[in-house]
């Protein structure tokens, strides 16, 4: 081990791990649904100089380098590292936003899925180990060695800039080196195998492969903003990997007659990239104009394969044809089942407008349910196209079924924002403020807000319920303008109806006379509206002002909690971040990351606390505080007390 002290980060945000050990795989044969190769495997040193120079290009070391909050070129998006000399602990997110965990020690005997053994008896030939691997149902996994771990990022760039020349190895760079613009956002795939699609005899395939992530045309209007583009892009990582679903071919007609035939491929993680490409255009500081792009690679055409001669406007309606109709599910925070439909007299026959009402349905049925038309519900959208012709729209949907999960989490575009429009109250706010309702959050809030709703209620697991408490999040009224507060209720406020909690808790008044909304559950936590806070008794005014804006979700904490070998507390049950031992209670890393600065930061708004210019030893102090499992207002005051900062609102 070459490393120091100097170089150990125990809350790592990159690593790399180096082998002992090579590895190589069938560029044909794709990735598993958890991002791992198909056909991969490793061999030892030993066996690599065995083979020939020609099969010596297809071989990489094995070596990995793991970036908080990057996606690498399999699809996989670490959300916490640990890392030392001796162990690296990586916790990662497949494509399919599941959890994984790797752990790799310094030494031998560790494994990787996607790296298969190849026995003794297999010969020396890249051909046969790959010929083997292909037909084998052995799956044993290679054992290698690992001979270095560092953090060190000088280090880092230094084995890169040594292994550039390394042919047909895993992308490990700093860089994003298959994404580009010049006239569109693309992201490039040269080593796809296009003879996986079925393409049609008449068409040629087209050799340039890419996906575009923001057309041209709609990047027209920011062309003097991204100058420095290129630049940028280099820093940023690479494109996710396509995985591909429907197929089809797209017909357009040009003025002067040209007839254009495209074969194409949609993109089944369609998630994936408009979250790639919303961060792209956040990198570069410009709103993403195409935030619901339908993804694609133009595969053959009837050009000789020339891309410029592609049909440039693909789209879902090239898979189904045009509807004037539709329905489906939205899942948000549990299930509506919605249909709609328009008279398709009344509009072009575009997929444009197809898009737009989809659109349009969806967020009226949330701008319903905001006000609390949860039961079902039929209306009537009347809108103007281009040239102000007037149409309608008849929609209708089910009951919301609500699951109190968002189970919309990784399998559509409105997951991350009906969690920060149900839960945040900057996304209420920016709601209510827009001609319809849908508070759509930037590339970094989205993150956030995903990975929150990933941690199930740790309400739920506890059994001394009397010690559970609730947030209330509420909407006061005050004249023209509404309010949105917090505050914190015992457990048995769960068992009580909307009318319920204000008559009882809230108002002594009929809560008939009040224009409110029923509450919904978002992980243990409730959302009511009230008509004003004159509404309140003296008890609940008292709580709104101690608590309202600032208050957290919080339960039972308990101090037995066993600790791990180095003295920390051990996760709760379900997250094996510090090995195997579990425990029902307490506050995870990870918990602290997404969950506590958020809330820290709501408390320091309050009280006038600047914690945006902390240093690195006060954010550590307060990192650590929450990792005792100290509550965030106690860790605020206990930080301004431990360094003297200064409030505007004393505690």
């Amino acid at each position: 081990m070459i490393l120091g002290d100097d170089v150990v980060d125990e809350d790592a945000e990159i690593v790399m791990i180096l082998t002992d050990s090579y590895f190589s795989f069938n560029p044909n044969a794709g990735l598993n649904d958890d991002g791992s190769l198909k056909e991969g495997w490793a061999i030892t040193k030993d066996r690599y100089d065995n083979l020939s120079d020609d099969d010596k290009e297809m071989f990489s070391p094995l070596a990995f380098i793991f970036s908080m909050n990057e996606r690498d070129d399999q699809g996989k998006m670490p959300y916490y590292i640990e890392a030392d000399e001796d162990i690296a602990e990586i916790y990662l997110y497949d494509p399919q936003n599941n959890d994984i965990g790797y752990s790799l020690e310094a030494g031998p005997g560790n494994e990787m899925e996607g790296y298969q053994a190849i026995p003794e008896s297999i010969g020396d030939s890249w051909e046969e180990m790959s010929q083997h691997i292909g037909q084998s149902n052995d799956n044993t996994l290679a054992q290698f060695m690992v001979t270095e771990i560092t953090t060190d990022i000088p280090t880092m760039k230094k084995y890169i800039d040594k292994m550039s020349k390394a042919k047909k190895a895993e992308t490990i760079t700093f860089g994003a080196e298959d994404l580009e613009y010049k006239f569109a956002l693309i992201a490039k795939y040269p080593n796809l195998n296009l003879d996986v699609f079925d393409i049609p005899s008449d068409l040629d395939k087209i050799e340039k492969k890419h996906i575009t992530l923001v057309g041209g045309k709609a990047l027209k209007p920011y062309k003097g903003d991204l100058k420095d583009a290129k630049t940028i892009l280099k820093d940023l990582p690479d494109p996710p990997q396509p995985s591909f679903g429907e197929e089809g071919v797209a017909f357009r007609e040009g003025n002067d007659g040209e007839i254009r035939e495209t074969f194409f491929a949609s993109v089944a993680n369609q998630e994936d990239f408009q979250d790639y490409a919303d961060m792209v255009c956040d990198a570069l500081g410009i709103p993403n104009p195409e935030p619901d792009r339908f993804f694609h690679m133009s595969v053959a055409n009837n050009h000789g394969g020339n891309s410029f001669k592609s049909v440039g406007d693909i789209s879902e309606a090239d898979l189904e044809g045009y509807r004037a109709e539709g329905d489906g599910e939205i899942m948000t925070f549990g299930k509506i089942e919605y249909g709609w439909s328009t008279d398709p007299e009344d509009i072009p026959n575009e997929d444009s407008n197809f898009q737009k009402m989809e659109r349009q349905v969806k967020n009226q049925i949330r701008s319903d349910l905001w006000e609390g038309k949860t039961s079902g519900h039929r209306g009537v959208i009347t809108d103007y196209d281009d040239t102000g012709e007037e149409y309608e729209i008849d929609y209708g949907y089910t009951g919301h079924e609500f699951s109190g999960i968002n189970s919309a989490e990784g399998t559509a575009f409105h997951a991350p924002d009906d969690a920060y429009a149900f839960s945040y109250n900057d996304g209420f706010k920016d709601g209510q403020t827009k001609s319809t309702y849908h508070p759509r959050p930037n590339a970094t809030e989205k993150d956030v807000f995903r990975e929150a709703f990933r941690n199930k209620n740790r309400a739920e697991s506890f059994e001394a319920e009397d010690d559970v408490f609730y947030l209330v999040t509420f909407e006061v009224k005050d004249g023209e303008r509404e309010y949105f507060h917090r505050s914190i209720y015992p457990a048995d406020a769960k068992d009580m109806s909307d009318k319920e909690l204000i008559a009882e808790e809230w108002a002594e008044e009929d809560p008939e006379d009040y224009d409110y909304k029923g509450f919904h559950w978002v992980y243990g936590e409730i959302l009511v509206r009230v008509d004003s806070k004159k509404s309140m008794d003296s008890k609940v005014k008292k709580m709104f002002n101690d608590y309202g804006l600032y208050a957290e979700s919080f339960g039972a904490e308990h101090e037995n909690r066993p600790r791990d070998s180095k003295g920390r507390k051990v996760p709760k049950t379900g997250v094996s971040k510090w090995g195997n031992d579990y425990w029902p209670y307490g506050v995870t890393y990870q918990e602290w990351k997404y969950k506590h600065p958020a809330s820290v930061r709501v408390f320091a708004e309050g009280h006038g606390v600047d914690i945006k210019n902390l240093t690195p030893e006060q954010k550590d102090w307060l990192k650590f505080r929450y990792m005792e499992d100290v509550d965030s207002k106690t860790s605020l005051k206990a930080l301004v007390d431990e360094f003297g900062l200064s409030t505007k609102v004393s505690f």
